[in-house]
């Protein structure tokens, strides 16, 4: 099984995340009503741009959610066996069966409104299916890359190199295994992309777009993080992957996304 250390620190990952997922998902589908015309706000037109949406929405926190799930092994580290794909990938599933419910709940809510129906259950079952098979591939894909690239030390006992932040896994009866969490980037490098995204911020009234004020919530909430005298690197990266998604929801901050881009980088963390 899973350390218990990983699955608290996975689940609180994941939290941070789609709590602003779904913030940017309201976002979303605000965006699509005022983008369509009025005549097709009670049109079939607006219950395919829900439909789209919805999927796109789910690939995304699927997405996000298996690079969160990395970072944090990563971090701690994770004796690679088929057990441990196996349980990755049960908590991959239930992960995109959870955000898969929700978002046909409030897919299906909103084309209520446009006093149409919608077939979308199909459609996102087969995404999700679709999904939930690529995560479980790529889970027993990571195990099986970590087990061939375990190298021996004089005692016979494996060490295994993660990229992004760097723990050593002993195994072995009686091993123990020691590792060091840390933000990977300096402090000074997430703090003066802060600053920036500060005098962004600054610059656009937040008040007259609740993005802005979310992204200003993000950014007072990792400084905090990152002031501490030992920072909890998982959730930093939560936080920083959060923030990604929030800058690119309003058009004033988007130039900040690249600047994420190159701090999440030596973390293990990649955006696209």
């Amino acid at each position: 099984m899973l350390p218990q250390e990983t699955v608290v620190e996975i689940t609180e990952q994941l939290g941070v995340l789609f709590s602003g997922r779904r913030r940017a998902f309201e976002r979303i589908l605000a965006g699509v009503m005022e983008q369509l015309p009025g005549s097709s706000l009670h049109g079939s037109r607006a219950v395919l741009a829900f439909a789209e949406s919805g999927r796109d929405e789910l690939i995304l926190r699927s997405a996000s959610g298996w690079d969160a799930i990395k970072h944090v092994l990563s971090s701690l580290g994770i004796v690679p066996t088929e057990a441990a794909a196996v349980e990755i990938g049960d908590l991959i599933a239930a992960t995109v069966e959870e955000h898969r419910a929700e978002l046909v709940e409030r897919v299906e809510e909103e084309a209520r409104l446009t006093r149409q129906t919608i077939r979308f259950t199909d459609e996102i079952d087969t995404v999700a299916a679709d999904l939930e098979r690529k995560y479980r591939s790529e889970a027993r894909l990571l195990m099986g890359n970590l087990r061939r690239t375990g190298v021996q030390v004089d005692d016979g006992r494996p060490v295994f190199n993660f990229h992004g932040s760097v723990g050593v896994v002993q195994t072995g009866v009686g091993a123990s295994a020691n590792v060091t969490q840390a933000i990977g980037s300096s402090r000074g490098d997430v703090l003066e992309v802060l600053d920036k995204l500060d005098q962004l911020i600054a610059a656009n009234p937040s008040d007259s777009d609740p993005s802005l004020q979310e992204t200003n919530e993000l950014v007072a909430e990792l400084r905090r993080e990152v002031q501490r005298a030992l920072p909890n690197g998982g959730r930093v990266v939560g936080l920083l992957v959060g923030l990604s998604q929030a800058v690119q929801t309003a058009a004033a901050l988007k130039p900040a996304y690249s600047w994420i881009q190159a701090v999440l980088l030596p973390l293990g963390v990649v955006l696209p």
